[in-house]
């Protein structure tokens, strides 16, 4: 096997991506995060580096404004513009505007982080860092405290079943009856969502996993709970009166794989960009 690949911006999760992709074929850096990595060059010049070569960029691959994450302050349109000539690129959370830019200077592009595989690989570093964020904050032992999970995606269910192994009751909150059967039938008391406003919630740590804004200060101003901790991507799972309110009991939890297990991140993204390509998507 011998598969050249650029890796361009990006944190530490993506030296580690790197360093295993430098053992199946040559491997390159371009504006990725400091540190060096055995068999990896790093180079200035971003058509060079990427010329026959797989072009893997970051998860998410470029923030709201366009710019690419970990790249200094080259926008999408920079960036494709200096690509070589139909470049293959694999990258993470791309937006509809992203991709069309990428199509419009001829090249084709690929969102890892839509894959199932992915995602179910990378709850498990998630749910493993909330819970170390949870043991952070609490000055008692998981083990025999109670824990309320909103929603019962690969999250919640791999955060779920952490808990409960440590010795925690687990509250799920879930709309769908499938969800609540599925969260019941692991072990973990089920509630509908729709009814979590007509009592008190009791617990010592509520973790919301659901993207939607489903709680305003009104829900949360009789909840008993010291902390919530927020997992679910934007806009989250609380308005920002909530949030005010809750000052710095509220405490964002985003993109926790590539801050607490770079190691392990890196190699998820590794194992399923080299899926992808030997799926099909060689140069």
């Amino acid at each position: 096997m011998n598969i050249n690949t650029v890796i361009c911006g990006g944190d530490r999760r993506m030296l580690s991506a790197a360093a295993l992709f430098s053992k199946i074929g040559n491997c390159k850096l371009w504006r990725c995060a400091s540190g060096d990595v055995g068999g990896c060059k790093r180079s200035d010049n971003l058509t060079d580096a990427c010329r026959d070569s797989f072009v893997i960029l970051p998860i998410p691959a470029f923030d709201k404004n366009g710019i690419l994450n970990g790249g200094g302050h080259i926008n999408a349109d920079e960036f494709f513009r200096q690509l070589p000539c139909r470049s293959v690129v694999y990258g993470g959370k791309i937006s509809s505007i992203v991709r069309r830019i990428a199509s419009e200077h001829g090249h084709i592009i690929y969102d890892y982080g839509e894959r199932e595989d992915f995602n179910l690989f990378n709850s498990i570093p998630t749910a493993e860092a909330a819970i170390l964020i949870a043991s952070e904050h609490l000055t008692t032992t998981i083990k025999g405290n109670r824990f309320a999970v909103i929603g019962y995606g690969r999250i919640a269910k791999a955060l779920s079943s952490r808990l409960s192994l440590l010795g925690a009751t687990v509250t799920v909150f879930a709309r769908s009856d499938s969800a609540l059967s599925a969260a019941e039938c692991d072990g973990h008391e089920a509630v509908k969502l729709s009814t979590i406003s007509d009592h008190p919630l009791y617990c010592s740590v509520c973790f919301n996993t659901v993207p939607y804004m489903l709680f305003d200060k009104a829900d949360i101003e009789n909840w008993e709970v010291p902390y919530y901790i927020e997992l679910a991507s934007a806009p989250g799972g609380f308005t920002e009166d909530a949030k005010r309110y809750l000052g710095d009991r509220y405490i964002s939890a985003l993109s926790l794989p590539g801050r607490y297990f770079p190691d392990t991140a890196g190699e998820i993204i590794y194992k399923t960009v080299l899926t992808m390509i030997n799926n099909g998507g060689a140069i």
